[in-house]
């Protein structure tokens, strides 16, 4: 379901655009688990977002109490305190993260600026996550509302830099109606 909802955000590359067009079909194409990428010689078994933070022990509290992940390991820096890798399960998947390593041109949102990267993230309610981030010390960018595509959701900022977007599903929106109702709101009728 999931991936079916999101694929169909595809739908908003123009047709005109022949090249473009041919890879949004050939993405929208039904596939076996790990066959995507095999067509350039890429078996693709799993995809993980791995996050840089300023102070990891923390961001780890910070996740597993506002978004309820498990903390399944963390290695730490021999004779130090940071982290240089850990893994926290959300259920469905595997987030992983570690500490600033500056010294080797690691570092978190906080050390550039700003990131460019949004975690999307499905739970069953999207408000009380995001009340509970801003609780914890998140900042909310959006507040909760409901989206064109069939999803509640809003966005924050944890105190770490990262981009959250919450939500969870309101209806079941096909492809073609995320892109009428996208058009009527973008160009005003």
């Amino acid at each position: 379901r999931h991936g079916e909802r999101f694929g169909g955000q595809r739908a908003l590359t123009p047709a005109r655009n022949e090249p473009l067009a041919r890879i949004r079909d050939a993405a929208a194409m039904p596939r076996k688990r790990g066959s995507i990428g095999e067509e350039v010689g890429v078996k693709v078994h799993e995809l993980f977002a791995y996050l840089h933070v300023k102070d990891a022990a923390k961001a780890i509290e910070f996740y597993t109490t506002v978004l309820g992940a498990t903390e399944k390991f963390r290695l730490t820096e021999p004779g130090g305190d940071r982290i240089g890798h850990a893994e926290l399960d959300f259920g469905c998947t595997t987030l992983m993260l570690a500490d600033e390593f500056p010294e080797y041109g690691i570092k978190g949102p906080t050390g550039y600026g700003g990131t460019t990267v949004t975690i999307h993230l499905h739970v069953d309610d999207a408000d009380a996550v995001i009340k509970r981030a801003a609780e914890a010390g998140a900042t909310v960018e959006r507040e909760p509302s409901d989206q064109l595509y069939g999803e509640r959701s809003g966005v924050f900022r944890d105190p770490f830099g990262h981009r959250w977007n919450i939500g969870h599903s309101i209806e079941e929106v096909s492809p073609e109606e995320m892109q009428r109702r996208w058009d009527t709101t973008t160009t005003g009728q």
